[in-house]
């Protein structure tokens, strides 16, 4: 039968310092894969965000200008522009 082997030497490193690091590294890996996939496979589908009533909401807030009876004369401030510009 052979000799025991001698105990280790204090603080001698037997163990990689990459060990147990490739589990961690997988799931980080697989986890990263997943939310990609979900992302594209959600941003792929219909949205459901409701864009029908945002535009009627602007639609309602935008309004085109009253025809005005004036519409040959100048505003105010488009009048007060021009005779600034003379002056």
């Amino acid at each position: 039968m052979p000799p025991a082997p001698p105990p280790p030497v204090p603080g001698n490193l037997t163990v990689p310092p990459l060990f147990g690091w490739w589990e961690i590294l997988v799931l980080l890996v697989v986890v990263v894969a997943v939310a990609v996939l979900a992302f594209l496979f959600l941003g792929a589908g219909p949205a459901d965000s409701g864009r029908s009533e945002w535009r009627a909401f602007l639609d309602g807030r935008s309004r085109l200008p009253e025809p005005d009876d004036r519409a040959g004369s100048l505003s105010a401030e488009h009048a007060f522009a021009e005779g600034a510009a003379d002056r």
